[in-house]
């Protein structure tokens, strides 16, 4: 599309669109101003042309009685003969008295209404010059329209300027309304905010952080996916195999045997179903706001949730301090983290043992550690790698519970990590959740 099509596009203007209004504004502006500046150069026209009259109506008066009776011919009609436009006469024949003094007056003669300048030559003739006002009033108003046309004939070509002005100075808004208009759906990419006006940059920076904004939660979504994807080929490739294995079994005791296997993988299967599921929950909760309650009563009820696992696996809970803490926490991050660290540690942590929490503040965070005694893994940083699941036998798989661990604490803007203490064995990795 050129460059002519655009501003086509572009002058089609609704009664609602920035243009329409902006150039309302300036129309209304100029038309005000116009009007103020016509008015006030109306009357001053006409004020001056009056004044003009005057002065040369002292001057004919003037000259007249200089030159004396003899050497000027006046007029004999009447003054109110409107022949002329000034009329020049004795004083004695113009209906006023002798008496009357030099200078400027309005009088009326015979019904019309005349301005006169009564004038006395050095001899002490006086003399009168004359004009009716209604010739002095239409040259008047001829000279003040004369003034005014020029300013008139401006006024509708001012008001189609500056309807064309407002219209090339937005076009490049529409090139890019135009240009993201076309773009593809998955283009998340930023508008060129300069090739905007300045007055609308502020917005387009805003709606590319927007943009941005959801592109990153496009691109976890689809990291969710792949991620998702991966943690369930492992477990459902392990159930073929043994489904396979248990169709070739030829004993009774094989075929249960093979079973229990199978039963005991789709158990893991259904438990990273329910990882990933708490995982996506706590996005969702991530995205209406995070929806926070007290530390002290998640905590109760996540380990209420897990007390009946760490009860068979003859597992001990030990909340060493935490018990009364009232930060508020976003519920379904935190609720998933820590019944994920929880559950690693009972699942995979020695039989008998004791599985600590403490709850610790770092400045404005709160820290939360899981110590347990379990196996331990050789590499730590390994716990938070996507693909550690599946690397060790499925029975026994430290970390196995860690993959949505992460995920959940980054979606209320926690982290979590796993270490050991200096004065710890190889095998003793407590895990941290800080918010």
């Amino acid at each position: 599309m050129n460059r002519a099509s655009l501003l086509g596009r572009a002058s089609v203007v609704t009664s609602g669109s920035l243009g329409a209004r902006l150039s309302r504004v300036l129309v209304a502006t100029a038309l005000v101003v116009a009007g103020i500046a016509g008015v006030w150069s109306y009357q001053s026209a006409s004020a001056r042309a009056r004044d003009l009259q005057d002065d040369v109506l002292v001057q004919v008066a003037g000259l007249a009685a200089s030159a004396g009776p003899g050497r000027l011919s006046t007029d004999t009609a009447p003054l109110s003969s409107t022949a002329a436009d000034i009329d020049v006469g004795p004083l004695d024949g113009s209906g006023l008295t002798a008496t009357t003094p030099d200078g400027l007056r309005t009088i009326t003669v015979g019904g019309t209404t005349l301005r006169a300048a009564v004038a006395r030559g050095p001899d002490g003739t006086a003399v009168v010059a004359t004009q009716t006002v209604a010739v002095r009033d239409r040259l008047a108003r001829d000279a003040a329209l004369s003034s005014v046309l020029p300013l008139l004939v401006l006024i509708p070509l001012l008001t189609g300027a500056i309807v064309l002005v407002v219209r090339a100075v937005l076009a490049p808004v529409g090139e890019l309304a135009e240009e993201v208009s076309h773009r593809d759906a998955s283009d998340l990419s930023p508008v060129d905010e300069t090739r905007a006006p300045g007055e609308l940059r502020g917005f387009i920076t805003a709606l590319n952080e927007q943009a941005g904004r959801a592109a990153g939660a496009v691109a976890h979504e689809r990291r969710f996916i792949a991620q998702a994807a991966h943690e369930l080929r492992t477990p459902l490739t392990a159930m073929t195999v043994q489904l396979e294995r248990a169709r070739a079994a030829r004993t009774s005791t094989d075929v249960d045997a093979r079973l229990a296997d199978l039963h005991t993988g789709m158990a893991r299967s259904r438990h990273l179903v329910d990882q990933l599921l708490d995982l996506a929950r706590a996005q969702v909760d991530d995205g209406a706001g995070h929806r926070a309650e007290a530390f002290d009563g998640l905590l109760r009820a996540v380990v209420a949730e897990v007390l009946p696992q760490a009860d068979a696996a003859a597992v001990e809970i030990a909340v060493e301090s935490g018990a009364d803490e009232r930060a508020l926490v976003p519920v379904a991050a935190t609720a998933s983290a820590l019944r994920n660290v929880l559950d690693n540690a009972v699942r995979y942590g020695a039989s008998g043992g004791v599985v600590a929490i403490a709850t610790r503040r770092d400045g404005e965070d709160l820290v939360v550690t899981v110590d347990d005694a379990g196996p331990g893994m050789g590499d730590v940083e390994a716990l938070l790698a996507r693909s550690c699941a599946g690397r060790t036998p499925a029975s026994r798989a430290p970390g196995s519970a860690w993959p949505s661990s992460p995920n959940s604490c980054a979606v209320s803007g926690g982290r979590c990590t796993s270490g050991r203490p200096s004065d710890s064995p190889p095998a003793r990795a407590p895990s941290s959740v800080s918010r």
